[in-house]
């Protein structure tokens, strides 16, 4: 006799038994449940003790509050399930101690008939994963290594793909023009996206006046950059390049007579460098006729200011854009160790880039930047700007701090022209105001030579008279006075060492200018004995004895104690928080521009040591200002 087909089979069986099984298991747990609902009362609230101690809320400098970062605590009571599944030695009791009963009849709802032991497989394959996902995700926004390490493994991932990507955008891809869609594209524009591609008639009519676009040909199956100045025309189904006039882009007037714009023509004239940031261009300036009464017009000077442009020299064969200089100038307070050479060898590798050819004269360069500031410096008085005064110490400084830097030497071979600085006396003093002033002294005054000692330190700095060091070196430092928040106020040229004088000629020039009331150096103790020895042989320098001497903070721990007690800035009545340190933050940044200004003409020195100077007092006024 053969078996009835709907007799139950082995499997239906044990299916059938563990549903059972599932069942009384989750009538047993919510039975316990009940229970202990009705055993356990319900837990009073405890009221939490307030705390009746004074906290000041953070600011920012905009004065919006500042909250701090809430990091959320650890749940000790809960097992991790990474650490549960680590635990277990055997899998079968790793899907009990992670898969309850009441989550595999869950499951059956939503999964059918399929077996409770898969279901379980299913959801720890899904939390192994989730586990892999978001535990080093969420450990890696407290972990720098860990972020690190993951951000090398994406890195690594993907570069493959940037590396096929990149060999991908070397191919050049042939197609019809974006513009007219009618003739074959042949040059490709990288500023002209998202419809880079254009044939030859379309590149001409646009380009004509976009003449700083980069472009490329997509003949010979490569891409070749082209200079403005060349265009690529189709004849008879051949690529030709050839040479087309490039103007200069500059405002133009609407009409130069009295007839009809329509007789307006332009045209090329003399022929021009322009030089910006992308390198060197040849062009040719426009010249406008009338057809009528033959009138012409030729751009002038300010034709070219208002465009945005500079004349290179007084006849602009070389034109400069503004923005490059501008550009240059946050170079060097940036990198004060770049120099104008490796400046102009970065434009012309730019020019070579792009399909240009030319030399750029750095000395045209370095006279038009330089005679650009000048202007601008000039601009500035007439509009009442001070960049070397500090707006939080105006009127009334508290104090100024003055020091010597031997680092900003300057070789004595490099004399250049016998030519004067644009900044002379702005920032750096005369030099014959400063040696006129240091013989006077002398005159009047007795020096005392010898070395300057302190308790068991010798100080370099603590002479009344020093003979010339080198003769190799013209300028053999520089000794510069700054306030409290290091504006630099003042400086000097040094020829003899750190000498009394120097600081002495500052404080006087700022005593009148600041209205300061504590004057601080490294050798005070020195210094201050020489003050009033000059003020009996000078009465118009007994105003600079009203002020209070200060020896700097950090300079006072190599100073004898008696020395630090009497002296030191921390025994100051009205001091405040002022340290007497803040010229060294300043010096720290002059010595890297010592790295170029060695090398220059006594000139080009002073004016570039005064453009540095402007530009960190304009940094620190911004960082003030804005936090920025």
């Amino acid at each position: 006799m053969t078996e009835s087909s709907d007799q139950p089979t082995p499997e239906k069986n044990m299916e059938e038994e563990l549903h059972r099984d599932l069942e009384e298991i989750m009538a047993d747990l919510e039975e316990m449940q009940s229970e202990e609902a009705v055993k356990t009362p319900p837990k009073k609230l405890k009221r939490k003790k307030t705390d009746h101690k004074l906290r000041w809320k953070k600011r920012d400098q905009e004065g919006f509050l500042v909250y701090e970062k809430c990091t959320p605590k650890k749940d000790r009571s809960r097992k991790p399930v990474a650490s549960t599944i680590a635990s277990a030695s055997n899998p079968q009791e790793v899907k009990l101690e992670t898969a309850s009963a009441s989550e595999a009849a869950t499951s059956k709802q939503h999964f059918g008939d399929v077996d409770a032991h898969q279901i379980i497989d299913l959801q720890l394959q899904l939390l192994q994963n989730a586990m892999d996902c978001d535990e080093p995700r969420s450990a890696a926004s407290h972990d720098w290594a860990l972020r690190q390490t993951l951000s090398e493994e994406r890195w690594h991932e993907a570069r493959p793909k940037l590396l096929d990507s990149l060999l991908a955008s070397d191919c050049v891809h042939y197609g019809p023009c974006d513009h007219c869609s009618l003739k074959e594209a042949v040059i490709r524009c990288k500023d002209c996206f998202p419809k880079p591609l254009y044939c030859g008639q379309c590149d001409v009519s646009t380009h004509q006046h976009l003449v700083f676009h980069n472009r490329e040909t997509l003949i010979d199956g490569f891409y070749k950059p082209l200079p403005p100045s060349t265009a690529v025309q189709d004849l008879s189904g051949q690529k030709v390049i050839y040479e087309q006039v490039c103007l200069l882009p500059i405002t133009q007037p609407d009409k130069i007579c009295d007839c009809d714009p329509q007789n307006l023509a332009v045209v090329a004239g003399r022929s021009v460098v322009l030089i910006c940031i992308n390198g060197r261009y040849d062009m040719f300036l426009p010249v406008m006729n009338c057809r009528a009464c033959l009138a012409s017009w030729t751009p002038e000077v300010v034709d070219l200011l208002f465009s945005g442009y500079w004349p290179g020299t007084v006849e602009f064969q070389t034109i400069y854009q503004v923005d490059l200089f501008a550009s240059f100038e946050d170079l060097k307070i940036t990198a004060p160790g770049l120099s104008r050479q490796a400046f102009v060898k970065i434009l012309q590798q730019r020019s070579q880039q792009f399909g240009r050819s030319g030399n750029i004269c750095g000395n045209v360069f370095q006279k038009a930047f330089l005679e650009w500031t000048y202007c601008r410096h000039k601009r500035e008085k007439l509009c009442g700007i001070d960049h070397f005064s500090c707006p939080a110490c105006t009127p009334d400084t508290v104090a100024v701090s003055a020091d010597g830097n031997r680092k900003l030497y300057r070789f004595s071979k490099t004399k250049g022209a016998e030519e004067q600085p644009f900044f002379d006396g702005v920032f750096l003093a005369n030099d014959k105001d400063v040696a006129t002033f240091v013989d006077c002294v002398r005159e009047k005054t007795i020096p005392v030579h010898g070395k300057g000692i302190c308790g068991t330190s010798t100080w370099a700095a603590a002479r009344e008279t020093s003979k010339k060091t080198n003769t190799k070196c013209d300028e053999e430092g520089l000794e510069v006075a700054v306030c409290r928040h290091s504006i630099l106020l003042r400086g000097l040229n040094m020829f003899r060492g750190e000498i009394f004088a120097y600081p002495l000629f500052l404080q006087k020039e700022l005593a009148t200018k600041t209205n300061c009331k504590f004057f601080c150096t490294d050798i005070m103790c020195r210094y201050w004995p020489y003050l009033q020895k000059v003020a009996q042989a000078f009465p118009e320098m007994q105003n600079l004895t009203q002020m209070k001497p200060f020896l700097s903070v950090m300079h006072a721990k190599g100073h004898s104690t008696k020395c630090e007690v009497q002296w030191g800035g921390k025994n100051q009545t009205g001091a405040g928080t002022t340290i007497g340190e803040e010229v060294e933050q300043v010096n720290s940044f002059l010595s890297r521009v010592a790295l170029t200004t060695k090398y220059m003409s006594k000139a080009a020195r002073v004016d570039m040591i005064t453009l540095h100077a402007r530009g960190w007092n304009e940094r620190k006024k911004s960082t003030c200002l804005h936090g920025t």
